[in-house]
């Protein structure tokens, strides 16, 4: 392996209902709500925290995308578990090596860039591997800032 892990970043979960997924997370497990952001395009969000790990709840706005899709097929449940990295060229090279599948590249300077890892490649847990640009990689309120303020675009869930 040539490039490092460096943490989990965030476990996103697909939920058919918002309200009620924050009420759970804040009463049964004690989770901090951070921010909810408020419904436009496809998908909606909001953050927690939960002992230091940031959770984000994933609810669609309609019958399309890839959050409705999963629920369609899935129900609720983690969509995929995100884990930073110090370098994605070199995770992304690895993985290829070893025959990984990967997909949805997003190689845009930003906040961050990101490719995902198929599950079929990956234990069959969806793996989002990230890569912070390295101002705010070990700063954890600040990435999650980035997030929460918009800075990170995800095509077909941001838009």
């Amino acid at each position: 392996m040539t490039f490092t892990p460096h943490e989990i970043d965030h476990i996103a979960i697909a939920v058919t209902d918002l309200d009620a997924a924050i009420e759970a997370m804040t009463t049964l497990l004690g989770a901090k709500l951070l921010w909810r952001h408020e419904p436009k395009g496809i998908n909606t969000s909001a953050a927690l925290d939960l002992g230091g790990m940031l959770i984000v709840l994933e609810h669609p706005l309609t019958d399309k995308g890839i959050f409705a899709d999963f629920l369609r097929r899935r129900g609720e449940g983690i969509h995929h578990v995100g884990v930073s990295i110090t370098n994605l060229d070199e995770a992304m090279a690895d993985a290829e090596r070893s025959g990984a599948r990967l997909l949805n590249a997003q190689l845009t300077e930003g906040a961050r860039r990101e490719v995902l890892v198929h599950p079929k490649s990956g234990l069959g847990v969806l793996w989002q591997m990230l890569e912070w640009k390295p101002s705010i990689r070990d700063d954890r309120e600040a990435r999650r800032a980035a997030l929460r303020d918009g800075e990170v675009k995800i095509p077909g869930i941001s838009d």
